[in-house]
């Protein structure tokens, strides 16, 4: 299963509401019901004899439900900014709303990029961090790449600014064709690394003023991101040939 992917059980309904009273009870079977300091009998607390997994804990109903309709609804994951200075936008950031743990990457590793289907070099310095639970990318694009959409932001906002929405997704094909449909064909899209972790953008500004982002993470950046956001970041520094 990928990361994001909805449980197993819930393949077995649609995504019709009638089938919510049907999901309590298969989700009361499969976490217990209560949490486990809760006693059925006597509706008091009881000392817990073991800690509820912390993703199980914050599970709800809803929560399940959302992914066998629209993926977006779980997976969102990052917001980006764009901007000439990548450190001085760092400092900027992390001034404002705290240490973000800045993972920085020059040259990042992005590979087999397309801009409106068309191959480009793109070339790139980027830092990944978290506040809170959040994933912060900022970018900041290198002379010696081709042009593209980060140099084309630039160019209309020089000082840089609110760039995307970023979401991690489990079926990264079928997230695409659901938002070409909607927004129209991929602006640019690329691998990230060399173990398969997948990005493409939509232009999503006459909805929201900013661009929608989708990723697909292989095992490898899924570790890195975990690393990164328990305040370790990860000793790959970027430097692509």
């Amino acid at each position: 299963m990928h990361a994001g992917q909805p449980p197993e059980f819930l393949s077995q309904f649609d995504d019709t509401p009638q089938h919510l009273p049907q999901m309590t009870a298969t989700l009361d079977r499969t976490v217990g019901g209560f949490p486990p300091s809760f006693d059925h009998d006597s509706q008091h607390p009881v000392p817990e004899e073991a800690p509820m997994p912390e993703t199980i804990e914050k599970l709800t109903v809803f929560d399940l439900a959302r992914p066998a309709t629209n993926q977006l609804a779980q997976g969102f994951f990052q917001w980006c900014v764009v901007a000439p200075d990548l450190h001085a936008k760092c400092a900027e950031l992390e001034k404002v709303y705290g240490p973000a743990g800045f993972w920085i990457l020059e040259n990042a590793p992005l590979l087999a990029t397309t801009l409106r289907g068309e191959p480009i070099d793109l070339r790139v310095d980027m830092a990944l961090g978290y506040i809170g639970d959040v994933n912060i990318e900022v970018i900041s694009p290198r002379p010696e790449g081709d042009p593209n959409l980060y140099t084309e932001f630039l160019d209309e906002r020089p000082a840089g600014g609110f760039h995307h929405l970023g979401f991690q997704v489990y079926d990264f094909d079928a997230a695409a064709a659901d938002l070409a449909a909607v927004f129209g064909p991929v602006e640019q899209a690329g691998d990230f690394s060399t173990g398969g972790s997948r990005f493409a953008y939509f232009d999503s500004r006459p909805l929201t003023g900013i661009y929608t982002e989708i990723l697909w993470f292989d095992n490898g950046t899924i570790a890195n991101m975990a690393s990164l956001r328990a305040g370790n970041p990860p000793s790959v520094q970027g430097d692509r040939p």
